[in-house]
């Protein structure tokens, strides 16, 4: 008898775990993710946005002026600290975004583009400012 009780113990206590499991499991897919994960994915959108603004050097190798503030922007895109915070998260949306803009101003040629350029670096400059104040 008393084996049989300890049978249905562990029988008992496999059920609970395995529902459990699906629960987190389930939580999981809903959209639910914890605070770590949110952290890598911001982590993941700061480098994509360093490797951008590689690629922008690049293009704007000829001007050397440009190039110059366009490093010192990348190594602060670089050393920003990854967070959980959505509102945080969206300013880095928002830089990637302006990363995108730059990249069109850089790429369409004429002097009046050239303005473009340098207007879509400064609003890249004032994000990555407003983003740093946030953390």
């Amino acid at each position: 008898m008393d084996t049989w009780k300890i049978i249905l113990i562990v029988a008992a206590v496999a059920v609970v775990l395995v529902l459990l499991i699906l629960v987190v499991a389930s939580h999981r897919r809903k959209g639910h993710s914890t605070d770590g994960e949110k952290t890598m994915d911001d982590r993941e959108l700061i480098s994509e946005n360093e490797r951008a603004m590689g690629s922008i050097l690049i293009l704007a190798e000829a001007n050397e002026a440009l190039v110059d503030e366009l490093t010192k922007l990348r190594e602060q895109i670089k050393y920003l600290t990854p967070v959980s915070d959505p509102k945080v998260v969206e300013f880095d949306k928002k830089i990637k975004n302006g990363i995108e803009d730059l990249r069109i101003a850089l790429v369409k040629d004429g002097s009046e583009d050239n303005i473009k350029a340098i207007n879509a670096l400064q609003a890249l400059r004032l994000l990555v400012s407003d983003r740093k104040a946030k953390v």
